[in-house]
């Protein structure tokens, strides 16, 4: 079985009278998506260049990291690699699917026929030991498999909708900001941060802002710029209450205009002389 990368809605939006166009149709609502918004700098790289070999291999373009390194030139890692496939998937742009190979077909028949011929010759303890070192690759297998996947993760648009909105301050930043955010939450948290730090943090910053009066202006920091610039980690400081200076009694005013260094005042219309 081959695994393949196959575009959701791909005949509903691509029309052809035949299936290998020299050219496709890109929509412009693909910039607004949130595949595209919270994707990466190598996911919108990825995106673009699975919709162009989605016409040349049917829908069905292989998931062979070598093969999109060369064809599609895309200059990232594996890991990079693998990590935007997941997020196509994760955003319902694409899906994964297993499909027939006749090469794999092919070779299952060899394998068997070579399985059958060898049994005779192998005794049993041999094809034991064989099997307990196949289930050991595939163990080994899986667990590299599992180091692809990050070890936590969160729904960063839930997160920012239930927790980070109502505890950050208002500002006049625009809507999209919120859908960075949500992006840089689950990039965060994927790093190994608590999410309750993130929310209690929010919180801190909003009282810090109201205390100094920029709540709902153009001085509070975007979200998505809060978190990718680290601000969110604080601290956040109150400012010191200003003391209100006491009102001068009148005795003390008189003490004051009186004083030798003032030499003459005049008080209520009399000339007051040191």
């Amino acid at each position: 079985m081959a695994r393949v990368l196959v575009i959701r809605n791909w005949a509903e939006f691509q029309h052809y009278k035949d299936r290998d166009p020299p050219w496709i149709k890109l929509y412009r609502d693909t910039l607004t998506s949130e595949v595209w918004v919270l994707g990466t700098d190598v996911s919108r790289l990825v995106q673009i260049a699975s919709t162009l070999l989605a016409a040349r291999y049917k829908n069905e373009t292989p998931l062979n990291y070598e093969l999109w390194r060369e064809v599609a030139k895309i200059r990232c890692t594996e890991q990079e690699f693998n990590d935007a496939i997941r997020h196509l998937c994760k955003w319902k742009f694409a899906k994964v699917q297993e499909v027939a190979d006749e090469d794999d077909d092919l070779a299952s028949n060899e394998l068997a026929t070579c399985a059958t011929v060898l049994s005779g010759l192998y005794s049993e303890g041999e094809q034991s030991r064989g099997r307990a070192e196949g289930e050991g690759e595939q163990t080994r297998a899986r667990a590299h498999d599992a180091q692809l996947v990050p070890r936590r993760t969160i729904d960063g648009c839930e997160f920012v909708d239930k927790r980070l909105r109502p505890a950050y301050p208002r500002g006049t930043f625009r809507h999209n900001h919120w859908l960075l955010a949500a992006r840089s939450v689950e990039r965060l948290v994927g790093d190994g941060v608590d999410p309750d730090e993130i929310a209690a943090n929010a919180a801190a910053y909003q009282r810090q802002q109201a205390a100094m009066g920029n709540d709902g202006t153009q001085f509070v920091k975007a979200p998505s710029r809060w978190l990718d610039d680290g601000d969110w980690r604080g601290p956040f400081p109150l400012p010191e209450p200003q003391r209100r200076a006491r009102e001068e009694t009148p005795m003390e005013r008189i003490q004051r205009l009186n004083s030798p260094e003032r030499g003459s005042a005049l008080i209520d219309g009399e000339v007051i002389h040191g």
